[in-house]
């Protein structure tokens, strides 16, 4: 549909934008609610495009999802012990192109169990709008994530020890871990070419992961303190 939706922090809610004419088309307030962490986690969004559908996280552990056409609240549920965030980081949601939408959260209570959560958010296969299909051990707390559809991989950005794990969401395991730059921050994907980039906050680089052996390319130079980082597939 060519809308773009931002997180206005304010009002916890989403300012819709039409990309074709680069015009506000809409406001949605109180989708995020006061925060509860001593740090401002930002307000997660995930899109499904085969559904229309758009997923928000009301901090710390409710899940909305918003109709893509209408732009309405259709649907929202409260998980027990979700999203709970380490050290003040946000949660994390991601829409993935499995048939039935899923969306990925990490929770963690207590270190070192760290857990990545598989939610069904579709109700064709149990019926309830956000069932937890599984859970996912990690060995770091992610700072981001994204997904690969070219090979159904999670790619989490580790911070702490400045690497990408690489997790098989149907086996449920991470698979390795790939080294990259200095306090890795963001990701996104390329899937045309099936390349990674991920921004380093701290060498001023951007490292470029290959999609099929998840090796490193290269960690090229950019400007100072790289933080989010985006791809445009049609270019």
């Amino acid at each position: 549909t060519n809308m773009i939706y931002a997180h206005t922090s304010e009002d916890y809610g989403l300012t819709i934008i039409d990309g074709a004419v680069d015009r506000i088309i809409s406001n949605i307030t109180d989708v995020g609610s006061t925060l509860t962490s001593s740090d401002a986690p930002v307000l997660t969004v995930g899109v499904s495009e085969g559904t229309n559908r758009v997923y928000v996280t009301q901090f710390p552990n409710t899940f909305i999802q918003i109709d893509g056409k209408s732009n309405v609240v259709i649907n929202s549920t409260t998980m027990e012990e979700l999203l709970v965030p380490v050290e003040g980081m946000s949660p994390i949601v991601l829409q993935t192109p499995w048939e039935d939408d899923r969306l990925f959260a990490f929770h963690s209570t207590v270190f070192p169990h760290y857990l990545l959560y598989v939610i069904d958010i579709t109700s064709n296969t149990t019926g309830i709008f956000g069932t937890i299909t599984n859970t996912i051990p990690l060995d770091h707390p992610p700072l981001a994530i994204s997904i690969n559809p070219n090979n159904d991989l999670v790619y989490a950005v580790n911070s702490y020890n400045n690497t990408v794990s690489v997790i098989d969401p149907y086996i449920g395991i991470s698979i390795e871990d790939i080294k990259v730059g200095d306090y890795p921050y963001g990701i996104a994907i390329d899937s045309s070419a099936n390349l990674i980039y991920v921004s380093n906050r701290n060498d001023d680089t951007v490292s470029v992961i290959n999609g099929t052996d998840n090796k490193l390319i290269t960690n090229v130079p950019v400007g100072k303190i790289p933080t989010g980082v985006a791809v445009n597939s049609h270019t």
